[in-house]
């Protein structure tokens, strides 16, 4: 499907041919990075029961997870966007085309992230703003988001270090 909207934007947007060159790289240095995974995790089960050295030196690639914290912010915690994250602009698939737009780039995130339930996450990303509560900010984003995907995003973003406690 991605490689259908990438010609799709060749042929009837070439002004975002670029953006369609760059979308198709990312997702085919992500389908790699996947199947190096899965495959040395293979070859490390192989290896538990025949250590010889044409296993051992395949079974090195190992996944690498980002930290993460399993507490919670208070609902008054000041938050702010952590100092590894930014909103840059990225190619994305949206609809039939492939496009720019600002996404949030954090090494807690696989990829960049542009939009969460079709809401583009710079317009729910305090930038350069001054510090906002938990709650204050789950508000604002209760204008955008049901409370139950406002909630995981928090989690999902404190987590993974992208909201971080303000200074």
């Amino acid at each position: 499907m991605q490689g259908a909207v990438a010609i799709n934007t060749l042929l009837r947007r070439p002004q975002d041919a670029d953006a369609a060159r760059q979308f198709c790289v990312a997702r085919q240095s992500e389908a790699l990075e996947d199947d190096a995974v899965t495959a040395a995790a293979y070859y490390r089960q192989q290896a538990q029961t025949t250590p010889a050295p044409f296993w051992l030196a395949r079974a090195a690639g190992e996944a690498v997870s980002p930290e993460v914290r399993s507490d919670f912010p208070a609902p008054t915690q000041p938050l702010a966007l952590a100092l590894s994250a930014a909103i840059v602009q990225e190619p994305v698939a949206e609809g039939a085309f492939i496009t720019r737009r600002p996404a949030l780039r954090h090494p807690g995130l696989r990829r960049p992230m542009a939009f969460v339930r079709n809401v583009p996450v710079s317009a729910l990303i305090p930038q350069g703003e001054a510090a906002q509560s938990a709650q204050d900010m789950m508000r604002r984003w209760l204008v955008h988001l049901t409370e139950r995907d406002v909630g995981a995003l928090l989690a999902m973003f404190w987590r993974r270090g992208i909201l971080v406690p303000a200074r």
